[in-house]
């Protein structure tokens, strides 16, 4: 799993006052649990029962190559996005496409930074940390450069 990440600021302009998390450790997680501050959270599948309790909204982003279910994440609005980890499609491997970005995009609108935003992928090292840094920009989240630095610079 990737470290733990915050920015804020003291500003009460919503665009530049909300957390981001990139990734949780495990003693960061119970930290977090007494904090309702907005974030993003980006995890893999596999550590979503760590992290889901935190969420109002969520993202999934699974493709063919995962021969994973989406997960059930209760009532909180989700969106569920088909594809795979590649660039381009080739034999039953999905790429993403403007349909499912421009999806990704309406529904980061409708979240427009009020509570926490999960998004998870299988590793949460690719799909997810690039959807994170696009939820991020389509609010006009002021860090975006230093958002993709430390997704970039991060190491799963």
């Amino acid at each position: 799993m990737l470290s733990f990440a915050s920015l804020a600021s003291s500003s009460t302009d919503r665009a530049s006052s909300w957390a981001l998390v990139i990734a949780l450790s495990d003693s960061n997680i119970a930290r977090m649990s007494h904090k309702r501050e907005p974030a993003i959270i980006i995890s893999s599948i596999y550590h979503l029962s760590d992290v889901i309790e935190q969420a109002d909204a969520v993202i999934s982003i699974l493709g063919n190559s995962d021969k994973l279910i989406f997960p059930d994440v209760g009532s909180r609005p989700v969106l569920r996005l088909k594809f795979d980890d590649v660039g381009y499609a080739s034999g039953k491997l999905v790429a993403p496409s403007r349909e499912r970005i421009a999806n990704l995009i309406d529904f980061a609108r409708g979240w427009n930074g009020v509570g926490t935003l999960l998004l998870h992928c299988r590793a949460g090292s690719s799909r997810s940390p690039a959807a994170a840094m696009i939820a991020a920009a389509t609010l006009g989240w002021p860090y975006g450069a230093d958002l993709a630095l430390r997704v970039r610079t991060s190491k799963a």
